[in-house]
């Protein structure tokens, strides 16, 4: 695991743990600068970031899902 020196939120932090600002960035076609400026992760870029880095989104923004919980369904 990565050790994060900025103090970020810890859903971002999460994330930087698994992969670097500049591998995020290059996913989401923004510079790691860009990334660097965050204080979350923005919501149009949720599921993106969960996706490529495999925090919840509940761990990402909890802020979002205060007292929800994700279902699972059987397919």
């Amino acid at each position: 695991m990565r050790k994060v020196k900025k103090k970020y939120d810890p859903g971002l932090a999460a994330a930087f743990e698994h992969v670097s600002r500049r591998a995020l960035g290059r996913h989401l076609g923004l510079s790691g600068a860009a990334i660097a400026k965050w204080d979350k992760v923005p919501d149009k870029y949720l599921f993106e970031v969960e996706d490529f880095t495999k925090v919840p989104r509940e761990k990402l923004r909890p802020d979002l899902y205060i007292g929800m919980k994700r279902e699972l369904t059987a397919a």
